[in-house]
């Protein structure tokens, strides 16, 4: 714990500084942490509410990574948007949208939350993050449902006004079951410059390395990315769009494999080892080393957990017939003769 002036610290600092997210992230009590900040509240007795507040935000956020209705997420939020109001309520509105940006990564930086808060122009935007081998489900404020995968990240920006187009951005895999609004349509921005556009329907989108997959489930949507042609889909239907290559392709959509998708599963159809290892890096960020290269070809079926590693690589292991070795974010894969 180095020299640190907590004179200057005001309630996004704590929420962002190191020692004190080690203190309140602790499931054990750390008696050289309690001990630093008991002092640091005697030494600094004007820090010592702000201290509180802050280590109460914490305890109250702990709990609540997903959102089980739309009510209970726009409440969560509005006791967020309070917290901020009341601690700086003479804040100009720059420095607001700083805090505010500064705010949010400090929740998330402390790993109770996957979602953060930042301002712009006065228009709301709620940012949900998942981590490795997490994923969540959450409402957006007009009760659109959203299931996120793990190692995904949404942005959503709340319409200034009942006409204004909903857009959210997406980096990852999330499924999306969109409630329909009069006159007013939904984007969802797809990192590498694909755009989808409903008005009420529910899809799933898959984000990955340069490659997005849309897959309609109900509704009808419409696929675009610039310099290409636009596809519409009906429910069945997948684009798989190459924002490298620019090209965007139509297929028949396998129905159990968005079904599987929403019950954590990763299904592998006609699917190759190689393929399984790009997706153990995305979602749990291990790497999995094959004994023999010539198996990396090989096509498999059968079905993964996407939220419990531990029960992904028993699956894998019955799958390859292979033997498994873990040492840190290496997992070694050798096939038994």
């Amino acid at each position: 714990m180095g020299i640190k002036d907590y004179q200057q610290y005001e309630l996004a600092d704590f929420l962002a500084d190191e020692d004190f997210k080690n203190w309140t992230n602790g499931n054990t009590v750390d008696l050289q942490l309690n001990a630093h900040w008991e002092k640091i509240k005697i030494q600094f007795p004007e820090k010592a509410v702000i201290i509180e507040e802050a280590r109460g935000m914490v305890n109250e956020l702990r709990y609540l990574p997903v959102f089980p209705s739309a009510e209970s997420h726009q409440r969560v939020w509005n006791q967020i948007n309070k917290n901020i109001e009341q601690s700086i309520p003479h804040i100009n509105s720059v420095k607001w949208f700083r805090f505010a940006y500064r705010y949010a990564a400090a929740i998330v930086g402390l790993g109770v939350l996957t979602v953060g808060l930042t301002y712009y122009n006065k228009q709301q935007a709620f940012i949900c993050k998942t981590g490795f081998g997490k994923d969540t489900t959450f409402f957006l404020p007009d009760g659109s449902k959203v299931m996120l995968a793990a190692n995904s990240e949404v942005i959503y920006r709340t319409p200034k006004n009942p006409n204004q187009l909903r857009e959210i951005w997406l980096k990852g895999e999330a499924y999306f079951d969109i409630l329909p609004v009069a006159h007013n349509s939904f984007t969802v921005h797809i990192d590498g410059g694909v755009d989808v556009r409903v008005l009420g329907t529910a899809f799933l989108v898959k984000n990955r390395h340069g490659q997005t997959s849309v897959s309609l489930d109900n509704g009808k949507i419409q696929v675009q990315m610039p310099g290409v042609a636009q596809h519409l889909l009906q429910p069945g239907e997948t684009v798989v769009a190459d924002t490298k290559a620019r090209v965007i392709t139509k297929q028949i959509t396998s129905p159990a494999e968005t079904r599987e998708w929403k019950g954590h599963n990763i299904l592998l159809q006609e699917t190759t080892v190689k393929e399984i290892i790009a997706m153990f890096k995305d979602y749990y960020n291990k790497e999995l080393i094959i004994s023999d290269p010539i198996l990396l070809e090989k096509k498999v079926d059968g079905m993964l957990p996407s939220n419990n590693e531990t029960q992904a690589l028993k699956a894998l292991s019955v799958i390859l017939n292979a033997e498994i070795t873990v040492q840190d974010t290496i997992i070694q894969l050798k096939v038994r003769n």
